[in-house]
C-alpha cells in the first residue's frame, strides 16, 4: 500500500504514545544491562520499524494494528550494535577473548525480547526487518488470546507464568505456542513458493 508521507506522518504520531510504551517496556527490563544508549535512539529505531511495517501492509486496516514483535527487534538490534565484538585472527584465543568480555547486555534479557525462543520458530528465524514485518502481519491475523500469549513469552515469561496469567495448564500453553510455529512456518513456506 502506498501512502504519501504526510499520512505516514500522521499515523506515525498517531502511534506515538504505543511506541513510548514499548521503549519504556524493553528498558524497564533490560534498563541494568544495556549499555548507555540514548532513549531518543531507541524512539527512533522503533519509528522507523513502525513506518517499515504501514509500508508493508497491504491495506489501511493492517496499519491500526502496532508491530510490537518489529519494535522489540529494533530496540535489540540497536543494543546488539553498541556491544563491543571483535573476532580474533586465532579461533583458539576465541573463547578466551569471550570470557574475559565485560558483561553488558545479558542474553536472557536479548532472547526474551527478540522472538528467538519461542517454542521452535530460532531454527528458522531470520533476523532481518522484512521477516519482522511479516510475522506483524502474521500475528495481526491471529486471535487476540494467542497474540496475548506469545507477547508473554517473547516478553520473557515461562509456560507456567502464561498458563496461570491464561487459567490453564503449561501443556496447554507449550501446545499452543507450538501450533502458532508451525502456522507461521506453513505461511512462509507458502509466501515463498508465490
Amino acid at each position: 500500500m502506498l501512502l504519501s508521507p504526510d499520512q505516514e506522518q500522521e499515523l506515525l504520531e498517531k502511534n506515538m504514545p504505543k511506541i513510548y510504551r514499548a521503549v519504556d517496556n524493553f528498558m524497564a527490563k533490560c534498563s541494568m544491562e544495556t549499555v548507555n544508549i540514548p532513549y531518543d535512539d531507541f524512539v527512533q529505531e522503533v519509528s522507523i520499524a513502525f513506518i517499515q511495517y504501514v509500508r508493508r501492509c497491504k491495506t489501511l486496516d493492517k496499519t491500526n494494528i502496532f508491530p510490537w514483535y518489529s519494535a522489540m527487534g529494533a530496540m535489540r538490534d540497536l543494543v546488539l550494535s553498541y556491544q563491543p565484538m571483535s573476532c580474533p585472527k586465532s579461533s583458539h584465543r576465541f573463547s578466551e577473548i569471550i570470557h574475559n568480555m565485560p558483561r553488558t547486555v545479558s542474553i536472557d534479557a536479548l532472547s526474551a525480547s527478540s522472538g528467538l525462543e519461542i517454542d521452535g520458530m530460532s531454527k528458522h528465524w531470520v533476523d532481518d526487518k522484512e521477516t519482522q514485518i511479516d510475522f506483524d502481519i502474521f500475528m495481526s491475523d491471529q486471535p487476540e488470546n494467542t497474540r496475548r500469549i506469545a507477547s508473554m513469552r517473547v516478553y520473557g515469561m515461562t509456560h507456567k507464568e502464561i498458563a496461570n496469567q491464561c487459567g490453564t495448564t503449561q501443556e496447554a500453553i507449550r501446545k499452543r505456542l507450538k501450533r502458532l510455529s508451525n502456522s507461521y512456518m506453513k505461511s512462509q513456506e507458502e509466501a515463498n513458493d508465490e
